[in-house]
């Protein structure tokens, strides 16, 4: 018998349990990641994969009023802000998400993902507790 004509079969069926075993998440384990925030400004930093990338599915805990900032840098020299007082919503790198539906047409984070910083204001006067269950990097 001719081993080249077995061989593209068997590749085949290999092929289509190793795809079969990844879409039942056998091969894909997570971790849950999990952050105590203070009322007021604190910083995060993912080490997992979001399972969703969603910034208001990540961030569904916060209290009303609350948002989820990230810069998003360029690649090159340093900057420094000139001005403290400057406005941070003000300035095109910053990207943010509201959780308060007055604010939300200044939403322009869509993704959340890992190996990130981001700063999450918290509002109102108790700590909160989130979990981001994800795949680790």
């Amino acid at each position: 018998m001719n081993t080249r004509k077995l061989l593209v079969p068997v590749l085949c069926i290999a092929l289509f349990l190793a795809l079969q075993m990844t879409a039942w998440g056998a091969a894909v384990p997570t971790a849950t990641q999990t952050f105590s925030l203070n009322p007021g400004w604190n910083a995060v930093y993912l080490e997992v994969q979001p399972l969703s990338s969603s910034p208001a599915v990540v961030f569904k805990d916060l209290p009303v009023g609350s948002s989820v900032w990230a810069w998003q840098g360029k690649q090159g020299s340093v900057q420094f802000i000139q001005d403290p007082g400057e406005a941070p919503v003000n300035n095109p790198r910053w990207l943010a998400i509201f959780t308060s539906a007055a604010e939300s047409s200044l939403n322009n984070l869509y993704a959340i993902s890992a190996n990130n910083a981001y700063l999450v204001h918290v509002k109102g006067s108790s700590q909160v507790n989130i979990n981001i269950e994800g795949r680790p990097t």
